[in-house]
């Protein structure tokens, strides 16, 4: 037994030794907004490869610690991150936190035509695009992102939007172009590490949305890049 006053130094698991889900489906709507914080998301992405305390987390966000509890908390209590270690330093439990899983996938369900449905899916346009937008804007406050470079050699960011019109089967090879791209994208730091490259990569982000259009279109439109 561990009195309460005793300063511990060392990390105690909490039940079995815990990895992520390889997938994780959000089947509420209660969960979906949970997720449909820039902040969360943030608090979720930075606990996928090791468990972190909140102030370690808001030293990783550059957040004060203060502000990140009610969301530590609402992220535990759905179930969306779990304690995996904790130490008692001067009567006060220190908890480690680790994702759910390394992936959120939603319930297709949930988006059936009718007014419930049309909730969980601006729920989910929220947690996407809202994020993407908090990303890009943090990244251009710190000097990351110049939107007027015109070299194409020094240029680090693209922000595009265009639309066109596809025959059924270009959309199918082009469908799968794409999904080829976001593969090797999101494979490129597991080759990195295995290559012993990490030290020298820089943090990218991606968003991608292809859908087809309520409207149809002229044969001449707008892009806007």
């Amino acid at each position: 037994m561990v009195d309460g006053a005793q300063m511990i130094d060392e990390w105690q698991t909490v039940g079995e030794e815990f990895e992520p889900e390889k997938e994780f489906v959000l089947d509420s709507l209660e969960a979906l907004k949970v997720t449909a914080d820039p902040t969360r998301l943030r608090v979720l992405e930075s606990l996928v490869e090791q468990p972190l305390t909140v102030k370690e987390v808001a030293k990783k966000l550059d957040i004060a610690p203060t502000k990140l509890y009610y969301h530590i908390n609402l992220l535990e209590e759905h179930g969306l991150i779990r304690v995996v270690k904790q130490r008692v330093v001067s009567g006060i439990i220190e908890k480690q936190y680790r994702t759910r899983a390394y992936s959120f996938n939603v319930k297709q369900a949930m988006f059936d035509l009718d007014a419930s449905g049309d909730k969980n899916l601006t729920s989910l346009l929220s947690v996407i695009f809202d994020a993407t937008r908090d990303d890009i804007k943090r990244a251009f406050r710190k000097g990351l992102i110049k939107p007027t470079e015109d070299d194409p050699d020094k240029r680090n960011a693209i922000l595009f939007r265009t639309l066109t019109k596809l025959p059924p089967e270009r959309l199918k090879e082009f469908e799968e172009k794409l999904l080829g791209l976001i593969k090797d994208f999101n494979s490129f730091s597991d080759t990195a590490e295995k290559e012993g490259l990490l030290d020298g990569c820089k943090s990218y982000g991606l968003t991608v949305a292809l859908f087809p259009l309520a409207d149809d279109l002229p044969n001449k439109r707008t892009t806007i890049e």
